[in-house]
């Protein structure tokens, strides 16, 4: 299921990314899990109310913005190159990805292959095929033969099936702390339902039938039972999980969208005010020629009236009320009278 994240990942990316910038351009991140570029972007969203700060947050997280269309075609060149009647083949399709610059390999891909190496390993000992005959290691071997079994464990059936029962426990335990040392959300949710429902059923019906409560038949099909329900549990806490991640990424994108207009806003009000102060800035200039042209106009009243004419035309220039105008005349005898207004 993990090897099926990181498409999720890419998707999810280009969903979100495609709302703030080039649609061709995607967030992406090595060996991630399907929940982390949604948890690491609500996080950022959080902490962060703008554009610029929400992708500061992202690279700090890691992620980088690199081509999206890349990535697709190098994942659907793999795909097609790794995948024969619907059958993929995970470790070659890993590496040829990991080879074209995309590593889409978890911790948990590289760990739990080898405790379900060591399990299969265990299932083979010869040393438990007097046990393993009569139940089977694995739940989906378990045969019709298996289940009509009306024999209870024998006295020498007893320490082999001891044994057993301690040498799985210990592999399960790795398995599980591996799935939570090392998985997303889905492997550690499984784990703790494994660790604290799965398994202790399992101790209670092997005590049943250690201690001859029950045959190995009525074992056989508890066990059944029980691997079955644990399935359904293990596909509901999946499906709740990529629930809550859908939920997530849906609260991002809504919250990104309105960053995105609030951005657009301050801009359009940056813009507004730039405009404003380079149209006060034009107007200081011309009110300034205003001044000069009034101020070197003769008037009557001398130099203390032509600064006073020109002051007047500055400041109702910068009110916006039409300039002072001067209009001046000559008399007969030559002397020049004006009057400004």
């Amino acid at each position: 299921m993990k090897k099926h994240y990181n498409h999720f990942i890419l998707i999810a990316a280009v969903l979100i990314f495609s709302q703030t910038a080039n649609a061709k351009s995607i967030w992406w991140k090595d060996r991630v899990y399907n929940e982390d570029f949604a948890l690491d972007s609500k996080s950022c969203l959080t902490n962060e109310n703008t554009m610029n700060g929400w992708n500061a947050c992202l690279i700090s997280k890691g992620w980088k913005l690199v081509e999206g269309d890349r990535i697709s075609s190098i994942i659907k060149m793999c795909t097609s190159k790794w995948k024969t009647n619907d059958k993929m083949d995970w470790t070659q399709y890993n590496e040829c990805n990991k080879s074209n610059g995309v590593d889409m390999i978890t911790s948990i891909q590289v760990q739990l292959p080898k405790a379900i190496g060591e399990y299969s390993v265990f299932c083979l000992k010869p040393e438990f095929s007097k046990i393993i005959k009569i139940a089977p290691c694995l739940p989906r071997d378990i045969k019709f033969e298996h289940l009509a079994n009306q024999a209870v464990i024998t006295d020498d059936e007893k320490p082999i099936f001891a044994r057993w029962i301690a040498e799985r426990t210990e592999i399960i335990k790795k398995t599980n702390q591996i799935r939570r040392t090392y998985g997303g959300l889905v492997a550690k949710r499984t784990a703790d339902y494994y660790d604290n429902t799965v398994e202790p059923a399992f101790e209670n019906i092997r005590l049943d039938v250690y201690n001859k409560k029950i045959t190995w038949g009525e074992y056989n099909k508890g066990i059944k039972e029980i691997s079955q329900n644990s399935l359904k549990e293990t596909i509901r806490i999946n499906e709740e999980i990529n629930k809550y991640i859908e939920k997530i990424s849906t609260e991002n994108s809504e919250k990104i969208s309105l960053i995105q207009k609030n951005q657009t806003e301050i801009d359009s009000q940056r813009n507004t005010n730039t405009a404003n102060s380079n149209s006060q800035n034009n107007r200081e200039a011309q009110c300034q020629f205003v001044r000069s042209q009034e101020y070197f106009k003769p008037v009557g009243g001398g130099f203390f009236q032509s600064m006073q004419n020109a002051e007047s035309a500055f400041n109702n220039c910068m009110a916006g009320i039409p300039r002072i105008t001067t209009n001046c005349t000559k008399d007969a005898f030559g002397q020049i009278s004006c009057v400004s207004q």
